[in-house]
């Protein structure tokens, strides 16, 4: 059984547990509704805005002057009207003029409320925009261990869904709330011109509101800390079983998988009911205080009214107006109440957002960077690697490879081969010693020049969502057909081309699901190809495709390696036959490094590989 234990992942074992995990980043900044050193972040943002925010500031004021005038214009009207010692044609005559500044104060109001919203709707749309493009462009600068520290879906919903909830604060957020403040400063100014006593009594209820807010904030935000953690686990528990569908059904686990979600949906739904109890209560409270005000300044009025310290005219009119201004009084409060949950969540999406965008890349380039126009001779000195503090992945490697020549990487599974092209395409950065290019330290060489005269072909081939030619184009722009159809040729793939409806331009499923595992292996080593890589990587780029598909990569393999500087990693004879020398690497160490010959006549890994695979 699983409960709410008050601590930052909040739930217990069982059930709920198993999702927690999920919740762990929604506990920061929830408790604060306005970190203005949060919403100075915003600035930068605005400034590309700025004349556009000043007049939105500008329209702002003039709504909240326009609209906190008409309760005063109207305690003067009632108590001019209801004057009995001027004559109808003077009533009617004042009338008529209240009844103008009333309408003029209400047309004022309406337009600069509706540029004021235009505005802040085109300036909030426009910094989401910004920030979405900020964060999209700081993700493909940020470093690999980034991404292996933090999961692809909590980045995708910093994205998406924490930008979005940052729209309310834009457009309901600190604009509103500096209006908010304007407009009880009106009130404030307002009441004491009509009359200071009352405006005392009204003022003597800010503490109280104060006390009223502080309490009720400490529990509050704790009860909605608890909602953004429930359904975070909803969102975990979907995702969960959205992303295993197949082992889910295969297991026939699908009634239990629900009855699971209907547990950790039924504590979603009893926290939302806990927070709701919450905003319930204070709202009540609010108006009571509200109440007890009217009550006790119409009661100092007929007091006053009584003793004749006030006539009736003027008491009619401070009446009236002080009603409405009490009223206007409390409407922050009541506002800050009612957007609680939506302030709250804005405020942790952009927590969350800046959080990223400070989050400093590992790999930088160089302040005057080499530019690599071939690569030739790579040499690994002294080369050690930890992913983790004190868990050496790799340790002293030291190797040189050729022009032209091919080395492949043999070894069990974890002993650092895919560490070592990923150190040379710096995709992470060597913890001591260095690697070289061309006698250059691949880290004083630019970035993009290192990665353009690379070529890799993944174990695992990603496709993106688009045609066959944008795939295999996605690393060289504005190539045509023609040396698209090329490259497919040369490793043999123009067949399986020219078999599809549209050829190149034929749309591929998902993952390329719609093609088989030979076929997207091949887009994959053509999308390699067809920048024309000085260096070619292969990572087991035979090894989860059958022998028919086998021997058309092994083709298509053979025309790519031909004249390149490569590295292979792979465990089928086939494919490490290719190379002019085998290293053995095992537990982060070079073992062994020799030509397939010289490794069958000793006792290795590689040449116990060769047995077990020819006895089979």
């Amino acid at each position: 059984m699983a409960y709410w234990s008050g601590g930052p992942s909040g739930w217990s074992n069982d059930r709920g547990s198993r999702n927690a995990r999920h919740a762990d980043d929604w506990v920061d900044y929830y408790a604060e509704i306005y970190n203005w050193k949060l919403i100075s972040r915003f600035f930068p943002f605005i400034k590309k805005h700025k004349k556009r925010m000043y007049f939105t500031i500008i329209s702002m004021l003039i709504a909240t002057i326009a609209a906190y005038l008409q309760p005063f214009i109207m305690g003067i009207g009632v108590e001019r009207i209801s004057d009995s010692t001027k004559s109808i044609t003077e009533k009617s005559s004042e009338l008529n003029i209240i009844i103008i500044l009333l309408i003029l104060t209400t047309l004022i109001t309406i337009i600069a409320q509706s540029f004021q919203r235009y505005n802040i709707g085109f300036i909030g749309q426009n910094i989401l925009l910004d920030l979405r493009v900020n964060l999209f462009k700081h993700f493909n600068r940020l470093s690999m261990s980034f991404f292996d520290k933090n999961e692809t879906g909590k980045l995708v919903s910093r994205a998406t869904s924490d930008v979005v909830v940052l729209q309310e604060l834009m457009t309901s957020g600190f604009l509103n709330g500096f209006g908010d403040l304007f407009g009880l400063l009106m009130t404030i100014i307002l009441i004491f011109i009509l009359d200071p006593i009352l405006a005392c009594v009204i003022i003597a209820t800010i503490p109280i509101l104060i006390i009223i807010m502080i309490f009720w904030q400490q529990y509050a935000a704790k009860a909605f800390i608890r909602v953004r953690q429930a359904i975070a686990i909803v969102n975990g528990s979907i995702n969960d079983n959205l992303s295993g569908v197949k082992v889910v059904q295969s297991l026939n686990r699908q009634n239990k998988n629900l009855d699971d979600f209907m547990f950790v949906n039924n504590r979603n739904k009893n926290e939302n009911l806990s927070a709701v109890k919450f905003q319930a209560a204070v709202i009540p409270i609010i108006e009571f205080l509200s109440a007890v005000t009217t009550i006790l300044v119409l009661l100092i009025i007929a007091i006053r009214t009584n003793n004749q310290s006030l006539n009736i005219s003027e008491a009619l009119g401070l009446a009236t107006a002080f009603t409405l201004y009490i009223q206007r009084f409390f409407n922050p409060i009541r506002d800050i109440v009612m957007q609680y949950t939506q302030l709250q969540r804005a405020m942790a999406g952009a927590h969350r957002v800046f959080e990223i965008l400070d989050t400093e890349p590992i790999i930088i380039e160089d302040k005057n960077p080499i530019e690599l126009k071939e690569a030739s001779r790579i040499s690994f000195d002294n080369v050690s690697f930890a992913y983790e503090e004190e868990q050496e992945v790799l340790t002293k490697i030291n190797l040189n490879i050729d022009k032209g020549e091919t080395l492949a990487l043999v070894g069990p599974t974890g002993s650092g081969k895919t560490t070592i092209i990923s150190l040379l395409s710096r995709l992470y950065e060597v913890t001591s010693g260095k690697i070289l290019i061309n006698n250059h330290e691949i880290k004083k060489v630019a970035l993009q020049s290192l990665r353009n005269q690379i070529g890799l072909v993944f174990q695992e081939p990603f496709l993106f969502s688009g045609t066959i030619y944008e795939n295999i184009s996605f690393g060289k722009k504005n190539a045509t057909d023609d040396e698209v159809m090329n490259v497919l040729k040369s490793i043999g793939g123009d067949n399986f081309i020219n078999n599809l409806p549209n050829g190149i331009h034929t749309q591929i499923a998902e993952r390329g699901q719609n093609l088989s595992s030979g076929e997207r292996q091949l887009i994959s080593i053509a999308r390699a190809l067809l920048k024309n890589p000085s260096v070619l990587i292969l990572d087991e780029a035979t090894a989860n495709i059958d022998q028919v598909s086998e021997l058309m990569i092994q083709k298509a393999i053979k025309v790519a390696l031909k004249g390149r500087t490569s590295i292979v990693i792979a465990h089928r004879i086939s494919t490490i036959e290719l190379a002019d020398r085998i290293v053995i690497i095992h537990s982060g160490k070079i073992e062994k490094i020799g030509t397939h010959e010289e490794l069958l006549k000793e006792q290795n890994i590689y040449s116990e590989l060769y047995k077990i695979l020819h006895s089979q």
